[in-house]
């Protein structure tokens, strides 16, 4: 319609028939009328179409981009461990003839923390060689019997000392071999380390099927963690605990994490607090 300033717009209309005898006199009736501007209602209407429309293809385009900058990150991750190397070569090489040298006490000490920083070093190189390998290595989804996965992991990692296991059999699920030994053996030797030298340590591992899901729980009764950090443990060089109790570089939860991800499943951390013991539950497809 054209409003009176010459403009077009769109209106709605309304028309309800009254049978109101003071106004129509007897047995008469009035039809009211209301006419409503809604041209902003119809821009809008047109705008959410159009967004609908371009929503798949933009989320395709934004997908697409961050994992050009995942990607892109993961071969600069590698690319720094690489380059890395060989000057810290080079400078463990040099202090070491240093330390046969005839140097005074402090000197010997100085060239001891050269020596030490550059192995510390050399170990937080091979954690990010290891976590961009997590990142980039190709994957095989295949269906595979856990309980066998469980036992080569189980033969890499070695028992801890005097450690009661309580293993449930395992049901076939969707993963990648390598990947998911990789995981448990990350999570087995978290939990030897988590139990070393608790009275009675004892780890349980068990399964369920949740729907089209297998959820997988590990539970030990070691020293547990601060509910409040359970999602930090999972992040690169992020350690809950002092290094003399939980030796380690912090990567080992950061790469299961990225391989769980990589398979399409899940895993998460719960703890009541410190000396509560700590539970593990992954969830992977159990079919295609």
């Amino acid at each position: 319609m054209l409003r009176a300033d010459g403009q077009s717009c769109y209106a709605q209309v309304e028309l309800v028939v009254s049978h109101n005898v003071q106004e129509a006199g007897p047995g008469g009736s009035q039809l009211l009328m209301a006419l409503s501007d809604i041209t902003a209602l119809k821009k809008a209407q047109r705008d959410l179409v159009h967004l609908n429309q371009t929503l798949e293809s933009r989320i395709e385009q934004r997908t697409a981009d961050a994992l050009s900058m995942a990607s892109e990150m993961e071969r600069f991750m590698q690319s720094v461990a690489h380059d890395l190397a060989t000057p810290l070569r080079h400078i463990l090489s040099f202090a070491g003839r240093l330390e046969t040298a005839d140097l005074n006490e402090q000197s010997r000490r100085s060239v001891a923390t050269i020596v030490a920083s550059a192995r510390r070093m050399e170990t937080l190189i091979s954690a990010l060689d290891q976590l961009a390998l997590a990142c980039n290595s190709q994957l095989s989804l295949t269906a595979i019997d856990l309980d066998r996965v469980l036992d080569a992991a189980l033969k890499e990692s070695g028992n801890a000392p005097g450690l009661t296991l309580h293993r449930e059999d395992l049901p076939r699920v969707i993963c990648d071999t390598q990947s998911m030994q990789t995981v448990l053996r990350q999570l087995l030797e978290n939990a030897f380390k988590a139990t070393d030298g608790r009275p009675h340590p004892t780890l349980r591992i068990w399964a369920e099927q949740v729907g089209a899901e297998i959820v997988i729980y590990l539970r030990d009764n070691g020293r547990g963690f601060n509910p409040n950090y359970r999602e930090s443990m999972f992040e690169v060089f992020r350690k809950l605990h002092p290094e003399r109790d939980f030796p380690g570089e912090g990567v080992g939860l950061a790469v299961v994490r990225r391989l769980m991800l990589r398979q399409g499943g899940r895993i998460w951390a719960e703890s009541a607090g410190q000396d509560q013991g700590a539970s593990f539950t992954l969830v992977l497809p159990a079919a295609p």
